[in-house]
């Protein structure tokens, strides 16, 4: 009862700092995408790696619109990035001819977050949030 509006302020800054750090994070995403463009534009050439980080970029100002829209943090999303982030991490390796223990543990990488956001996708379906 004494504390509500200490909860409230508290409350209140917390989701100052969230939605701060969240425009932060926007920011220097579409920042690095736009950097990312000027450096393809100047090479005159894309990969399949920029093409990824492109693709990376995307998914977390998706995510951080996501936030916006729900207030949920949404968990495949970071996973998506995960594994963007791998495949972009083996195309590097490969076109390198890289260690194959590399190729092999980032494939296995890959393998595992996909079941993973297999489970997350079922049981998010399966066990709805909000329900208990």
């Amino acid at each position: 009862m004494r504390f509500d509006k200490v909860d409230q302020f508290g409350n209140t800054l917390v989701s100052i700092f969230q939605r701060v750090t969240l425009f932060s994070i926007a920011f220097a995403s579409v920042f690095a995408a736009v950097h990312e463009v000027g450096e393809i534009y100047a090479r005159g050439n894309v990969t399949v790696q920029d093409l990824l980080l492109m693709f990376i970029f995307l998914e977390i100002i998706a995510m951080v619109g996501i936030y916006f829209n729900t207030s949920r943090m949404p968990v495949r999303f970071v996973m998506y990035i995960a594994i963007a982030a791998m495949t972009r991490y083996l195309a590097d390796v490969a076109s390198s001819h890289g260690d194959p223990v590399h190729i092999l543990l980032g494939s296995a990488t890959i393998l595992l977050l996909s079941c993973s956001v297999l489970i997350v996708k079922y049981s998010s379906s399966k066990y709805p949030p909000g329900e208990e």
